[in-house]
């Protein structure tokens, strides 16, 4: 491949990239698996130690490319559906939005709300670069990172943990009444 067409494959990647980062949900069931493709091999291009499962640390070596793999395509797709429905973006980095947990939580979410329940650690980093959000890595945080989001209350009920807190609350508040 030479130098200029590497050049406007990375120009139409950029462009898709775009599309994607500003549209609604009902635009982004229309995106093909293809476009959705095109878009985590640019990101992945900008971030060389970010794989499906997360992120490398320096020096290792990287897995070959999720990008092509349909699942990983919806998974990514769940994933940006997720955020487009409970991220907020914020200026300060946000501690306790790791990856780790959040895509968990994207996973109940999927599986409850779009029959995709799984999203991986890197599907989940994809989807918020994609949303226009900043990962953040912190020394000996391993494969994940936190982003400049927060999340409305709804999207942590998708945790099994924090549903399991819930309903202790609820009990111990029915209890004291």
């Amino acid at each position: 491949m030479s130098a200029a067409e590497r050049t406007a494959d990375m120009e139409h990647a950029s462009r898709v990239r775009d599309r994607l980062q500003y549209a609604t949900s009902e635009e982004l069931a229309r995106f093909t698996d293809e476009e959705i493709g095109i878009v985590i091999a640019h990101v992945e291009a900008e971030y060389p130690q970010l794989t499906h499962a997360g992120w490398i640390e320096s020096g290792l070596p990287r897995p070959a490319s999720a990008a092509s793999h349909p699942a990983y395509q919806k998974y990514v797709r769940t994933a940006l559906l997720f955020v487009r429905a409970h991220a907020m973006p914020q200026e300060a980095v946000n501690s306790a939005a790791n990856s780790v947990q959040l895509a968990r939580i994207a996973s109940s979410w999927g599986a409850r709300n779009v029959g995709k329940g799984r999203v991986p650690n890197g599907a989940f980093i994809v989807a918020a670069i994609i949303a226009g959000y900043t990962p953040v890595r912190y020394p000996g945080s391993g494969p994940s990172c936190s982003f400049n989001m927060r999340f409305d209350v709804g999207a942590w009920l998708y945790d099994m943990a924090v549903r399991e807190l819930v309903a202790e609350l609820a009990e111990a508040f029915a209890l004291s009444r």
